[in-house]
């Protein structure tokens, strides 16, 4: 059987975007040096998770100064996918002759979207995709017919063409509807309604 060697870095992040780079590289090597084929990095190992978030002081308040002073710190060591560090962890990738996986606070630096943060989840390959040819399969399908009760009645079917047929016991829709009923006795309208008022509350 084909075997396949990965590796996982648990270290700690670095102070600054330029700085977590190098020591990405660093890692990375290290890894490839192991004979490592995939090296998996941290959830948003670049530029670090935003902890704070959770135990300042004061982190909530609308216009509060000091919070608004590191998020754009924060803000401004994200990765942008399409600029330098993108590409400077396209050519660790490259260099390693490893597939990287890296947790990261990605910043949209232009277009639609100018200045979000999205936590994203990056996967670079050593080498350029080969997706231009028309055999290869541009998404992989992964049909599947489920019961009410979560089991999987028919597939789940990958990279093929398939035609999934299953008998369904709709005696099983009112069992497990004493579990979660989302249109039914779990939806109170008498309690809580969601709505737009126009005019101004006294």
């Amino acid at each position: 059987m084909p075997t396949l060697r990965v590796a996982i870095v648990q270290a700690e992040i670095a102070p600054d975007l330029d700085s977590g780079l190098e020591k990405t590289s660093a890692w990375a090597r290290r890894a490839a040096g192991e004979g490592a084929q995939v090296i998996v990095f941290p959830e948003t190992w670049l530029p670090g998770y935003p902890a704070w978030l959770d135990v300042c002081r004061d982190v909530a308040l609308w216009d509060h100064e000091p919070v608004k002073r590191v998020f754009a710190r924060y803000a401004a060591e994200n990765v942008v996918v399409d600029g330098p560090s993108g590409q400077a962890l396209s050519a660790i990738a490259k260099d390693c002759a490893a597939t990287l996986v890296i947790g990261v606070s990605e910043r949209v630096d232009s277009g639609p979207g100018r200045g979000t943060l999205y936590n994203t989840l990056l996967k670079l390959e050593p080498h350029p995709s080969k997706i231009q040819s028309p055999e290869q399969w541009v998404l992989r399908g992964g049909s599947a017919i489920y019961a009410p009760d979560g089991k999987c009645l028919a597939g789940s079917i990958f990279d093929e063409e398939a035609l999934l047929v299953a008998d369904l016991d709709l005696g099983k829709i009112r069992e497990e509807s004493m579990t979660l009923d989302v249109a039914g006795h779990y939806a109170r309208p008498d309690c809580l309604e969601l709505g737009i008022r126009r005019e101004r509350k006294s």
